[in-house]
């Protein structure tokens, strides 16, 4: 995978524009708009989601810098899509819209990323970027991933909490869940 740019190297390369200028070129409505000084404003997320899901849109990521004049800033180079800037998002590979969604969720800022099957569907190649970006978000933000792959579960590393029947059943490291007897006594039934 290629490199992506640090964030400071983004924010240097940056050419500021007035935010007003930004949101006109975007067709942002004026209430859609909420300025912080001259250069920085918040987007409403529900007008966000109706560009990203309009027959014809483009990808759309409004970022925590200004950005480059590629377009690229911090969101979307931490979710690996400045390459696909020019295309719509419907044509999108499946985990390319994953990759959207979760950036859409991190303009957010959240503490915690509640991540239900995020790689079903996905290619190997996805998968395995999945999972690069998820341990890049690791330390920022707490991830609770459900997920049934174990391949990518062992890529993530970190604590594995099995449920049966809404307790826990088994926790710890994959190894220790998978060797343990309940856990192989309710799940393949020996």
């Amino acid at each position: 995978m290629a490199e992506q740019p640090a964030d400071i190297e983004i924010a240097r390369a940056a050419r500021l524009r007035p935010i007003a200028e930004v949101a006109a070129e975007l067709g942002a409505p004026a209430e859609a708009l909420e300025p912080y000084g001259r250069h920085i404003a918040k987007l409403d997320l529900g007008w966000i989601a109706t560009r990203a899901e309009a027959p014809r849109a483009r990808l759309l990521l409004v970022t925590a810098i200004s950005p480059t004049p590629a377009g690229e800033g911090k969101t979307t180079t931490t979710i690996g899509l400045g390459d696909a800037l020019d295309t719509e998002a419907g044509l999108l590979s499946h985990g390319q819209k994953q990759w959207l969604k979760i950036g859409m969720l991190l303009m957010q800022e959240p503490e915690l990323l509640l991540l239900d099957e995020p790689v079903a569907g996905m290619t190997d190649d996805e998968t395995e970027r999945t999972g690069e970006l998820f341990k890049t978000l690791a330390g920022k933000h707490s991830l609770v991933v459900v997920e049934h792959d174990m391949a990518f579960i062992e890529q993530l590393g970190g604590k594995v909490t099995v449920l049966h029947e809404g307790s826990v059943l088994a926790e710890g490291d994959l190894a220790s869940v998978q060797a343990d007897p309940r856990v192989i006594e309710v799940y393949l039934g020996r």
